[in-house]
């Protein structure tokens, strides 16, 4: 919606007639300008809050940039300079459109978003403690094997066997797999 400065204080003078009512605000609005795009109640109060926080009726940050092949090369920069930055952030930096630009960059050029992913590193000490398709492997004594249907009961008993002749010290360096059990 392409509103003028005109409308734009139209519009807060009959917020500020309402006392902060903006369905009233609206109805007001229509009456009064009933050849003019007529906005909600949200519009009004977005209005309103916009003024208050930066003394500005249009949006602080400006016009928003279109996609050239310049804002393509300075998003590539960007993430390849720091990885992690996200793409609404990356958005609001460059001050493009949507993250969803950002998003088509990076897929086009064959990247991805960055996401944390908090997962336990699995190195060459924690194969010997995991459970794998043929059973438990547990570093104390070889593999158990697991029944083909394992129901919760069966699991429970399983490793309340297993943790029991366990010592404290290898229980707390086990690592469980639960992916290919099926």
């Amino acid at each position: 919606m392409d509103v003028s400065f005109t409308e734009y204080a139209d519009m807060h003078l009959r917020y500020g007639a309402c006392n902060g009512n903006g369905d009233e605000a609206a109805r007001k609005y229509r009456v009064c300008f009933p050849n003019r795009t007529h906005p909600t109640a949200h519009v009004f109060r977005r209005l309103d809050q916009r003024l208050r926080e930066t003394a500005n009726y249009r949006n602080a940050s400006g016009p928003r940039r279109r996609r050239t092949i310049q804002v393509e090369e300075q998003i590539i920069d960007s993430v390849s300079v720091d990885p992690p930055t996200s793409t609404r952030q990356l958005t609001a930096t460059m001050n493009i459109s949507s993250h969803k630009t950002v998003h088509s960059v990076l897929k086009e050029n064959l990247l991805k978003p960055f996401h944390v992913v908090r997962v336990q590193p699995l190195i060459r000490t924690n194969f010997a403690s995991m459970v794998t398709k043929e059973g438990f492997l547990s570093t104390f004594g070889g593999p158990i094997y697991l029944p083909n249907r394992l129901d919760a009961a069966e699991y429970l008993n399983v490793l309340q066997e297993v943790l029991d002749d366990m010592p404290l010290n290898l229980r707390h360096n086990m690592l469980y797999m639960h992916d290919f059990l099926s």
